[in-house]
């Protein structure tokens, strides 16, 4: 793997993560940490060795904030469920004739 293009990836991988941690919903936290973990397992897999070990190291940075996340990312999911649910059965019950 070219060197230059296993900086970029690790830089986007940074890049990515940091945006992510910007943002205040769990579910865009969760999908930026997933993004950049896609971005750094490529010159972790197929850099040479420097590139390799950052990438590594920016891989298992991502993936423990992945896992940090996820329960607020299965909350938001839920919440949004019953949110859901409740909307539907007020719009679905019937209205009162004026």
């Amino acid at each position: 793997m070219n060197p230059k293009s296993a900086s970029t990836l690790i830089w986007a991988a940074a890049f990515v993560t940091i945006l992510g941690l910007s943002v205040m919903s769990p579910g865009a936290q969760f999908l930026s940490c997933i993004v950049a973990a896609a971005l750094a397992i490529i010159p972790t897999l197929f850099g040479s060795k420097k590139p390799r070990i950052t990438g590594g190291i920016m891989l298992a940075i991502t993936l423990v904030l992945a896992y940090q996340g996820y329960p607020a990312f299965k909350k938001e999911g839920e919440d949004y469920r019953k949110r859901v649910e409740v909307l539907s059965a007020q719009s679905l019950a019937p209205q009162p004739v004026k």
